[in-house]
C-alpha cells in the first residue's frame, strides 16, 4: 500500500513539473556522392546527430524543384536506422529521374524527427528540419533578371545573441542562441550556417534549422549550436550567415544575412576572438 501511495505522488509530482525541456535538435547533413546513372542522378546524403541527446529519427522527404520555385518530384527515401544516438551517422540515398533532370533546379532534403523521451508520447508531433542543395544545370543556363535570382543579400533582418551556456563535465558543450526578428516582414524557413574556426582552418561546420517556421516582426526563437571538447579548446572565432524567405514573397527567392553574435543587450562582438570558458565571447 506505501508502495502504491509513493508511486501516485511520484507520478502527480512528474505531471505538475511536466515534461523536460526539449533540447534543440542538431542534425548535420551534407553531400558526399552524386553519380549520373542511366535511370537519372543518384546522390547520397550523410545525416549525423550533432545533437547532445538521441532523437528518433520519423522520415526523410525530398521534394524537388524547377527554376520557378514550383515543386516538381516528392521522393521518400528510406532510412536503415530508426533511433539515432548522439554521433550516429545515417547514408541517404536519392535518384531523381532522369526525365525531371533537364527542368530540376534544386532540392530540399527534410528531415523529421521525434523528441526521444523514454516513455509514451500520445500525438506527438515531429519536428521538421529543411535542407537545401542546388542542382547543377543540364544545359546552358539563360539569363534571368536580378530579381529572379535564387539568393539575395540582405541585412538588418535578424538579430543573434547569446542566452546561455549548456555545459557536461565542467567543459562547455553547447551555446544556446536567442534568434530575433528585428525587421518588418515576417520570416520563414530561417536556418543558420555557418563554421567554428580556429587558428589555421575551419574546425566544425553547422547548419541549424530554427523553429517555429514563421517569425513574424518583433518574435523570438532558440537554438542550439553544439560544440564538442576538443573542437572548443581550438576554436578562435565563429562565421553565421542566416538563410531565410520573406512569407509575402513565395517560395522562389531566398535571403542571406551576415550575422555576427551578440551578448544580450550589447552591441556586435569583432570577429576573431573565442573565450569557451564563459559567456563573454561568441
Amino acid at each position: 500500500m506505501r508502495t502504491l501511495t509513493a508511486t501516485i505522488i511520484g507520478m502527480a509530482f512528474l505531471g505538475m513539473m511536466g515534461p523536460p525541456e526539449a533540447e534543440a535538435v542538431n542534425i548535420r547533413v551534407r553531400e558526399v556522392r552524386r553519380e549520373a546513372q542511366a535511370q537519372g542522378l543518384s546522390i547520397v546524403y550523410e545525416l549525423e546527430n550533432a545533437s547532445v541527446r538521441r532523437w528518433d529519427l520519423n522520415r526523410v522527404e525530398v521534394h524537388v524543384f524547377n527554376q520557378k520555385g514550383r515543386r516538381i518530384d516528392l521522393l521518400r527515401p528510406s532510412a536503415t536506422l530508426t533511433r539515432m544516438q548522439r554521433y550516429d551517422v545515417e547514408l541517404i540515398r536519392v535518384r531523381i529521374p532522369s526525365a525531371l533532370l533537364p527542368e530540376a533546379h534544386h532540392l530540399e532534403l527534410r528531415v523529421f524527427v521525434d523528441e526521444f523521451t523514454g516513455y509514451p508520447v500520445a500525438n506527438q508531433v515531429p519536428k521538421r528540419l529543411d535542407y537545401y542543395f542546388p542542382l547543377a544545370p543540364q544545359s546552358t543556363p539563360t539569363r534571368r533578371p536580378a530579381t529572379q535570382a535564387r539568393f539575395l543579400r540582405a541585412a538588418g533582418q535578424l538579430q543573434v545573441e547569446r542566452a546561455g551556456m549548456v555545459e557536461w563535465e565542467g567543459s562547455p558543450r553547447a551555446i544556446v542562441l536567442r534568434v530575433v526578428n528585428t525587421g518588418r516582414d515576417t520570416l520563414s524557413d530561417v536556418v543558420l550556417q555557418g563554421e567554428v574556426v580556429g587558428s589555421y582552418a575551419s574546425l566544425q561546420q553547422f547548419h541549424l534549422s530554427v523553429t517555429p517556421m514563421h517569425l513574424p516582426p518583433g518574435a523570438e526563437a532558440y537554438v542550439s549550436l553544439v560544440i564538442p571538447k576538443h573542437i572548443v579548446i581550438r576554436a578562435k572565432s565563429v562565421s553565421l550567415q542566416a538563410l531565410y524567405r520573406k512569407a509575402n514573397e513565395g517560395e522562389g527567392v531566398r535571403y542571406v544575412e551576415d550575422l555576427k553574435i551578440r551578448g544580450s543587450g550589447e552591441s556586435p562582438e569583432p570577429k576573431g576572438h573565442f573565450k569557451p570558458a564563459g559567456l563573454g565571447s561568441h
